[in-house]
């Protein structure tokens, strides 16, 4: 039988309620997707480059990104651009 370790973010339960707390939200992909303007393909091909946030797994087959984290990204690539 194949290996199915897994290569993801885990929240630590401390973390999680911190997040719950300080009002940061877990986007899904059609919310980032919206908000960045990326495609699902740029997206993941930026965040193996590391030049994107990293996904945080929610479930056996659900993903979401951090709300503050993809803001955050968004005002770089705007700071970026105006140089």
């Amino acid at each position: 039988m194949a290996d199915k370790s897994r290569n993801f973010t885990e929240i630590p339960l401390g973390k999680y309620k911190e997040l719950q707390e300080g009002g940061d939200r877990l986007l899904r992909l059609a919310e980032v997707k919206s908000r960045t303007g990326l495609g699902t393909t740029t997206i993941y091909k930026y965040m193996k480059d590391g030049d994107f946030p990293k996904q945080i797994h929610i479930g056996p087959r659900m993903v979401g990104w951090l709300e503050s984290e993809i803001n955050a990204w968004i005002m770089a690539q705007a700071n970026f651009i105006s140089g």
